[in-house]
């Protein structure tokens, strides 16, 4: 900027001046000001004419300091308002209405090159030397009007489109919902903001939804997920979901935007598809059978000897029907995965082992294409929680399609890769490789790439469809890749669970046992209590339980009633009887409408379904507490009726003291023998009166469990007054434990 010097303003009459300021050092300061602000500053005289700018408005409208000085004003504004600049002015001068004097307001300012852009002017008004002049503050405000432009773009789509768009934060918090969604899904954008995005999971894919949040927090992108959601009225649809991680200024991901397409038509369609193609294979089928039956008895030489060419023909005939019958069996398989048909016996099972079996039932067919199958690496240790038969056709798929596809004497390469919890299993060959244009479809059905090589090799082009569904089903993932150096690499990736014994690292930090057939249920539980604090072992089947419980001790256990292989109540049982386990807490993980039976008298506690996490982690951390710092609790029960003594001591947790008695006397022997956590104590004994031993208790939580009911003075004198004809023994047994829990949870808070 041009050294010409700025008079500072000039007080009004009647202005306090304060006290006197050295001149020089006030220019000195005042120029500092202009020269770093970023804003354009700009003065005027009362004619409009440029007296003074600063170092901005050349960065802002492309003029020089020299280039604006003595020029109108107006050289900066666009018509009309160019024209009527200096009336403005002069307007003011005259009248004093001061119009934009001493506010702001956005406009449209002009720059060197001709062009506009939007800009913020606040004018103000101030004397120099006995002359009005004005200043103006220019900000250049385009990138917020794109940025609303932008949004209000953004919006018109959000609220025009078909789909149901939501924004939901890390924690699954909804903060955003379209009409599209209030169509869709039933609840008004009131009902929805602030809800959790859980409420439109149905129970049983919960564990779907939390995994979801994990892959978004990671930065991961999911696109046209397939699953079910619930309406407001109950009611289920089918969806297509995808859903983008939101970001703020720093990258950070802070929560998610999600897209949800309703395809329950085009499910009804594939639906009604499938039935039709079932309908039809099963007709086939019964034909086809006799068909090939009988070409196998003529080749076979039954009807007696074939001249060379009605042999080469019945060979023809053969190949084809049983060809056929593989189309059909493949389309059988699509349309059980589909329709939920198809059974799955899902097991943990040793990687190394499902591997090892792969090369050994593949190596033959290998061979027959001329090349031979190779393990290409060591596999990790840990087991995977699968059906082996289905994992085993999945492998056999992708060997058969490797092998056929090899050039002959090349090798089919088998590898394992640990991948954080996930191990990738692959199938590597060095054929000519998936042509770009058949890629996107490679996993439909029928699925094969049109070139003459490749039709030549056979197959029903279903294997890789139903590898995909087998794949999904065993929550796992399916896809492909170049392979360095030629050829395709297709995997697998599947969860991998850790070595039963491998783990001998100490810790102070209690081991809990999480046995739940849903890996990625059990995954969220295990964030839950890992960061709680304890360290965590999973078992989706009863069979790997029993080898952790012989590798590990645990705090407590954590079990869902319904394993991989089995009921949840065997794997009590057998810790029950076993020493190492018999006192070890077990927290039941069941449904709200389900049953303990039996089970009741062997378990710590029960959280029912859905799960909340909260009350889980007290749960748990409450089992801990009973299980490892506190003696096993004792209870005497005094009862004149043997019968309904033994019931109540099978219905309470097999790790407590029970002690039963039938009278007055001997109730009174043992209460001075020993202390006792409850007394569940009826009141008509054979000797006397139950009350009698209500100054003999001690510290003992009291519940009276009588024929009648308690008079009001001795029920405030006791924890808990149960009427045994109102009263179900599993609600005595909730009641003593809910006492004694809250009576641990008390102790533990005043220590």
């Amino acid at each position: 900027m041009n050294s010409r010097k700025v008079d500072p303003p000039v007080l009004a009459d009647g202005e306090a001046g304060g006290e006197a300021i050295d001149e020089a050092p006030a220019d000195s300061r005042l120029r500092a000001l202009l020269d770093s602000a970023v804003d354009a500053i700009i003065t005027i005289n009362s004619k409009g004419i440029i007296q003074e700018v600063n170092p901005a408005v050349e960065r802002i409208f492309g003029y020089s300091p020299e280039e604006l000085r003595g020029q109108n004003l107006s050289i900066l504004m666009p018509s009309p308002m160019r024209e009527r600049h200096d009336g403005f002015i002069s307007s003011y001068l005259r009248t004093g209405n001061k119009g934009v004097i001493g506010t702001g307001r956005e406009v449209v300012a002009l720059k060197k090159d001709g062009s506009c852009f939007h800009a913020h002017l606040t004018v103000s008004e101030f004397h120099s030397r006995g002359r009005h002049e004005f200043l103006g503050v220019v900000r250049d405000i385009s990138a917020i009007k794109r940025a609303e432009a932008s949004s209000r773009r953004l919006a018109a789509v959000v609220e025009s489109s078909d789909d149901a768009i939501i924004t939901k934060s890390l924690d699954g918090t909804i903060t955003s919902w379209n009409e599209s969604a209030e169509r869709l899904f039933g609840y008004t954008a009131d009902e929805a903001i602030g809800a959790k995005s859980s409420s439109l999971v149905p129970v049983d894919r919960l564990g779907e939804e939390a995994q979801i949040l994990d892959r978004l927090a990671a930065g991961e992108r999911i696109d046209h997920f397939e699953t079910v959601r619930v309406r407001r009225n109950g009611t289920q649809l089918d969806v297509s979901v995808t859903v983008s991680p939101l970001h703020d200024d720093r990258e950070a991901v802070v929560g998610a935007s999600s897209i949800v397409r309703d395809i329950s038509e085009r499910k009804k369609l594939e639906r009604m598809q499938a039935e039709f193609v079932s309908n039809v294979s099963h007709e086939l089928r019964t034909p086809l059978t006799a068909i090939r039956g009988a070409l196998g008895l003529v080749a076979g030489g039954v009807t007696g000897e074939l001249t060379e060419e009605t042999r080469e023909y019945i060979d023809i005939a053969l190949t084809n029907s049983e060809r056929l019958i593989r189309i059909v069996n493949d389309i059988l398989d699509i349309e059980k995965i589909e329709s939920g048909k198809m059974e799955f016996q899902m097991r943990t099972v040793a990687l190394d082992k499902v591997i090892d079996d792969a090369l050994v039932a593949n190596a033959s067919f290998a061979a027959s294409h001329e090349t031979e199958l190779v393990l290409e690496s060591d596999v990790p240790a840990g087991d995977i929680f699968v059906d082996i038969d289905r994992f085993a056709q999945v492998m056999a798929n992708l060997i058969s399609n490797a092998a056929k596809f090899s050039p002959p004497h090349s090798p089919v390469e088998l590898a394992a890769e640990k991948r954080g919890n996930w191990v990738r299993v692959s199938v590597r060959d060095y054929g000519p490789g998936i042509p770009m244009e058949f890629r996107g479809k490679l996993f439909e059905r029928f699925a094969q790439a049109d070139g003459s090589s490749r039709r030549r090799k056979g197959g029903t082009g279903l294997g890789l469809s139903i590898s995909k569904a087998i794949t999904e089903r065993m929550r796992g993932r399916i896809g492909f890749e170049d392979a360095h150096g030629g050829g395709s690499r297709f995997y697998l990736d599947i969860p991998l669970l850790a070595p039963v014994c491998a783990d001998g690292a100490l810790s102070d930090r209690p081991r809990v046992l999480v046995c739940e057939e849903d890996l990625d249920a059990a995954r969220v539980l295990r964030r839950l209590l890992e960061d709680n604090g304890n360290a965590v072992d999973l078992s989706p089947t009863i069979e790997r339980a029993r080898r952790l419980l012989d590798c590990h001790r645990y705090a407590a256990v954590l079990l869902d009633l319904k394993l991989g292989d089995g009921r949840g109540s065997e794997l009590v049982r057998e810790m029950r009887q076993r020493k190492a386990t018999r006192l070890t807490p077990v927290v039941a993980v069941m449904a709200s409408d389900g049953r303990l039976g039996e089970l009741g008298l062997s378990i710590s506690d029960i959280i029912y379904k859905p799960i909340d996490e909260q009350h889980l982690l007290e749960v748990v951390e409450r089992a801990i507490e009973i299980g490892h710092t506190q003696p096993a609790p004792r209870l005497l029960h005094v009862e004149d009726d043997q019968g309904l003594r033994r019931v109540v001591e099978r219905v309470m947790p097999a790790s407590w003291i029970f002690v039963g008695v039938e009278d007055l006397a001997g109730a009174t022997e043992a209460l001075d023998e020993q202390s006792f956590d409850v007394v569940l104590l009826d009141l008509a004994l054979p000797d006397g009166s139950g009350e009698d031993l209500l100054d003999r208790v001690g510290n003992a939580k009291v519940v009276i469990f009588s024929a009648s009911e308690a008079p009001q003075e001795m029920a405030e004198r006791v924890s808990a007054a149960l009427v045994k004809s109102r009263t179900e023994l599993n609600d005595v047994r909730q009641t003593i434990m809910t006492l004694l829990h809250n009576s641990l949870s008390n102790d533990t808070a005043t220590h």
